[in-house]
């Protein structure tokens, strides 16, 4: 018998672990897990939102408070390898298209 201390990828469970060490990671820099949606994270404020999808997140918030969001980036960053960064034109095969004027935003399944 062999008991693995961490998950190895293409694991019946590793998806879980990741999701739930991930979790941990967030819960440091400061978002919560909003309750009856486990993939939407919030932070204390309400002013960050953080949406992810297998090991794809997307982070949503008001440019006015770019610096608070930029320093709980940079807690992820600590744990994690990330890419991108810049403003989104797709997400999970969706394009994502905003009206700043307006301020609203629309995303387009193709």
């Amino acid at each position: 018998m062999v008991l693995l201390d961490r998950a190895l990828y293409g694991l019946r469970d590793s998806p879980v672990l990741w999701y739930k060490t991930f979790c941990i990671t967030l819960k440091k820099v400061g978002f919560f897990r909003l309750e009856k949606e486990p993939c939407l994270f919030y932070n204390k404020e309400r002013i960050a939102y953080l949406v992810v999808y297998v090991d794809d997140f997307l982070l949503i918030y008001p440019k006015s408070h770019e610096q608070t969001v930029i320093k709980m980036v940079e807690g992820i960053k600590k744990e994690y390898s990330l890419t991108g960064g810049d403003d989104v034109n797709t997400f999970l095969g969706m394009r994502v298209i905003r009206d700043w004027e307006s301020k609203k935003l629309w995303l387009i399944y193709d």
